[in-house]
C-alpha cells in the first residue's frame, strides 16, 4: 500500500474498477443538485442545477486529488477550502 493510499482511500478502489468511486461520486452530485434547487433562487438564472451539480463535484475532486497528491500544505491552512469556495460561489452566483 502506498502513502497515497493511506491518505486516500478511494484511490484503491479507482484501480479495483472505480466502481465504488462512481457511485460515491453520484451520490455525492446528487446531493448536490437537491442544494442547488432548494437555493436556486439564489443562482445564476441561467445555471442547470444538474450540470452546476457535476462541475461542482468534479472540481472539487479534482482539487482535492491534485492537494493530496502534490500540494498537501493546501490541506493544512485552510487555503484549499478558501480558493475552492471562491471559485464556486464565482461560478454559481448571478453575475
Amino acid at each position: 500500500m502506498t502513502a497515497f493510499d493511506r491518505a486516500h482511500p478511494v484511490a484503491k478502489a479507482l484501480r479495483g474498477g472505480g466502481r465504488p468511486h462512481m457511485d460515491t461520486s453520484r451520490r455525492i452530485t446528487k446531493a448536490i443538485e437537491r442544494f442547488l434547487r432548494a437555493h436556486a433562487d439564489e443562482l445564476d438564472p441561467g445555471c442547470d442545477p444538474a450540470v452546476a451539480a457535476v462541475v461542482v463535484e468534479t472540481t472539487v475532486e479534482a482539487l482535492a486529488h491534485k492537494a493530496l497528491a502534490e500540494r498537501r500544505a493546501m490541506l493544512t491552512n485552510g487555503r484549499l477550502e478558501r480558493e475552492t469556495f471562491r471559485l464556486a460561489t464565482r461560478y454559481l452566483s448571478p453575475s
